[in-house]
């Protein structure tokens, strides 16, 4: 009876055993998951770390490209301002001009006619658009067939030239299209290169000075 009494407690602990060491199995097997799992969590934050980082220069280096876009923006708007400060500052200075100084000499006329010219003459003259101190040069003053004191540029045409061009943006209003058509042989229009007499008419000055002027026409 003893020994059938020790034997099922042996088999009692044997089985108390084995179920422990079950559950010890369990556990470590649990445990081996959770490293698992910490371990995948581990290296998911790594790579969330790799990946912000590697947004972070992207983005660093995006705002450095912006930041020259804006510079060069900025450096073409200045230049662009300085350039038409120049532009406007040489039109102001180019208008504050009164004229083109040209030529001194001495005026004489005898009944309403003049018989000599002058090496110096004031002018007023409205600058174009694309002028330039080569194309306003110097000039004298003469009589024409003794009734008149002016000069006569000889101007060579381009294509689309009309008098009407020449009287209002090359010559600037010194002359106009009546005083074209009577010093000219041509019709309303002509071929390039062309030759036509431009006549520019001064009126006396101030005597005291030896000055003729001439004073621009507004058609």
């Amino acid at each position: 009876m003893i020994s059938m009494f020790l034997r099922k407690s042996y088999d009692y602990q044997r089985k108390v055993l084995a179920e422990i060491i079950e559950k010890l199995h369990i556990l470590k097997t649990k445990e081996a998951g959770t490293d698992k799992k910490i371990t995948n969590l581990r290296d998911a934050i790594v790579y969330e770390k790799s990946r912000r980082l590697e947004v972070e220069m992207k983005l660093c280096e995006r705002k450095k490209e912006i930041k020259k876009l804006m510079e060069e923006m900025d450096n073409e708007h200045n230049k662009r301002v300085s350039m038409e400060m120049a532009m406007n500052l040489h039109n102001i200075m180019m208008k504050l001009l009164i004229g083109i100084f040209l030529m001194i000499g001495i005026f004489s006329a005898t009944d309403g006619q003049c018989n000599r010219g002058c090496d110096l003459a004031l002018a007023s003259y409205y600058v174009w658009l694309g002028s330039n101190l080569a194309f306003i040069s110097q000039i004298t003053y003469d009589c024409i067939s003794d009734e008149f004191l002016s000069h006569v540029f000889t101007y060579t045409t381009i294509s689309g030239d009309t008098y009407d061009r020449i009287s209002r943006t090359y010559y600037a209003n010194l002359t106009n299209t009546r005083w074209l058509h009577r010093f000219n042989s041509y019709t309303a229009s002509f071929d390039a290169l062309a030759r036509v007499n431009v006549t520019v008419n001064c009126s006396c000055g101030d005597r005291d000075h030896g000055l003729f002027i001439t004073y621009p026409f507004r058609e």
